[in-house]
């Protein structure tokens, strides 16, 4: 049975031109192995061209300027192949706020004609630190933005919207609220859960948007992605 105290988990992170899922595209990303015991087992980032322009704002994030996405980066068809590739040999993926990344790559994949690559990655567990520490922690005040949890649990995030710190760093993230709560709960039954609860606090967070008068706009991206099965009904599981 793999769980966080036994088993290697797969960081994943992107940055991208934007924050749309369905039609923005991947900049950089990191894919790499993470041990039990917390140290990186080492990983592959890419730089990519997007074949299109890099909004100042995407740049000013992650400090990657068209004029070097075109100049130094892959071309996406066959860097998003690799991506794919590498996660798809994943125990479990670790990435926070996966919905984001996941989808991302799932539609790039889509629209680069890799759909039936991207189907690999279905019934990979996923380890997403943010629905995790949400769902253990729910009253914590403040942000929980990836800088603000790392630093809650005492995690060393440098270089932050670097994909391979922020990849590593929420790997992390998924081992500590793990180690806290659930230890010896297997990945198959912790991704089911989550994707409950990430629901459930998706419809939260529309509620209260909606009760301060700023309701939210536009479709909601699935957890962990739009192209995973539909979740079997499971008993309920208390954690």
């Amino acid at each position: 049975m793999n769980t966080i105290q036994t088993t290697t988990i797969t960081a994943f992170d992107t940055e991208t031109t934007g924050v749309n899922t369905v039609t923005d595209s991947i900049v950089t990303a990191y894919v790499g192995e993470v041990s039990p015991d917390g140290v990186s087992q080492g990983g592959r980032e890419w730089l990519i061209n997007p074949e299109r322009e890099i909004p100042a704002d995407a740049t000013n994030v992650h400090g990657v300027t068209t004029e070097q996405a075109r100049q130094h980066g892959r071309p996406a068809i066959e860097a998003i192949a690799e991506i794919i590739d590498k996660l798809s040999h994943a125990n479990a993926i670790a990435a926070y706020n996966a919905a984001f990344d996941l989808n991302i790559l799932g539609h790039e994949a889509t629209r680069h004609g890799l759909a039936s690559n991207f189907s690999k990655l279905v019934d990979i567990p996923i380890l997403d630190g943010l629905v995790l520490d949400r769902h253990f922690d729910k009253y914590r005040p403040g942000s929980r933005a990836l800088t603000v949890t790392c630093k809650h649990f005492g995690i060393e995030l440098v270089n932050a919207h670097e994909a391979s710190s922020d990849a590593i760093a929420a790997a992390h993230v998924a081992q500590a609220v793990l180690r806290l709560t659930a230890p010896n709960i297997a990945f198959t039954t912790l991704h089911a859960c989550q994707t409950l609860w990430a629901e459930q606090q998706a419809s939260d967070f529309a509620a209260y948007r909606a009760e301060i008068g700023q309701p939210l706009e536009g479709r909601r991206a699935a957890w962990p992605h739009d192209f995973a099965n539909k979740p079997k009904q499971i008993a309920t599981v208390h954690i």
